[in-house]
């Protein structure tokens, strides 16, 4: 076989294997949206009774694809963004899910006496009033 050739076939070969990546990227997003109409239920943590103030996150997740001549990565994590809070000021506004920050959000809880929720990416003004109505009351453990 001549260089062409083979050089041609790598080719077909590595775009072969990059399509079927992509593809199987995008497949688990759109099963998601596809397994009901109705929302998860948002998750509460923090200070579950008698808090001073409450953030409401919403959590998604954030994929990096990174393409190399032969192999290609994805590196995927979970981030939460305030959405709003109420009787307290959040900063910063994102924080990845690792166990780093999720210690810090819980030393802050516990410091400043802050009730989280957690709301999914695609949430609905429903889903959003249920997580208002959540920080609004006076305990969550009942």
């Amino acid at each position: 076989m001549s260089r062409n050739m083979i050089h041609s076939i790598s080719l077909g070969v590595v775009s072969w294997i990059i399509c079927a990546f992509l593809a199987g990227l995008s497949a688990p997003a759109s099963a998601d949206t596809k397994l009901g109409a109705e929302s998860p239920e948002p998750i509460v943590w923090g200070i579950l009774s008698h808090s001073k103030g409450c953030v409401i996150f919403r959590e998604y997740k954030k994929t990096k694809v990174g393409f190399f001549v032969v192999v290609v990565t994805a590196k995927s994590h979970g981030e939460l963004e305030v959405v709003e809070t109420d009787g307290y000021v959040m900063d910063p506004k994102v924080w990845i899910e690792n166990e780093e920050n999720m210690n810090a959000l819980q030393r802050v809880a516990i410091k400043d006496g802050i009730r989280y929720v957690k709301i999914q990416d695609k949430y609905t003004p429903a889903d959003l009033e249920a997580a208002r109505a959540l920080c609004r009351k006076d305990s969550v453990t009942d």
